[in-house]
């Protein structure tokens, strides 16, 4: 799952920086999530893909039309807030694409995002894909655990030629 490519791994976690982020943050970080980050605290993936089943909003077709979403990473838990490839970069990525608050982000480039949706649930949030430009949203899992089980290798879904090999 994990690309070797990172330049800038955060340090390992412990219960310590775990306290620190979730204060900063002012959220309960998943256990899913901070358990994954105990083996591995962030970084690139090897090209891997959600598989979304809901409905699509027309505006949103572009981006989950054959209902796989990209993720290049999951950034991890590093207490100092410039930290890059930390969840800490959370509130001024926030405020520079003018985001939702209650968001902590995973993966994003500023028109698209993966993150927890804390917005309505305090625990174990929901996972949800947003497009910037156009303001919405879809919840993607149910949670943090549910979107590792919904991750699927690129190559599983398309052929070398960028090819679907699963029917929709």
């Amino acid at each position: 799952m994990w690309s070797h490519d990172f330049k800038h791994p955060n340090p390992p976690v412990n219960d310590e920086t775990r306290m620190q982020v979730e204060q900063l943050l002012g959220v309960d970080l998943p256990d899913a999530y901070v358990g994954l980050m105990r083996e591995r605290n962030g970084g690139y993936l090897e090209e891997q893909l959600i598989h979304y089943q809901g409905d699509i909003p027309p505006d949103m077709d572009y981006y989950v039309g054959e209902r796989y979403i990209p993720i290049g990473m999951i950034a991890g838990i590093n207490p100092k807030p410039e930290a890059s490839g930390s969840v800490t970069q959370t509130p001024l990525m926030i405020r520079e694409w003018r985001l939702p608050e209650g968001l902590v982000l995973l993966d994003g480039d500023g028109h698209t995002w993966i993150a927890l949706d804390y917005r309505q649930a305090k625990t174990n949030p929901p996972v949800v894909f947003l497009v910037s430009e156009i303001g919405q949203h879809i919840t993607i899992a149910g949670n943090f655990a549910d979107l590792l089980d919904k991750m699927v290798p690129y190559d599983r879904v398309y052929d070398e030629n960028g090819e679907l090999r699963i029917p929709i």
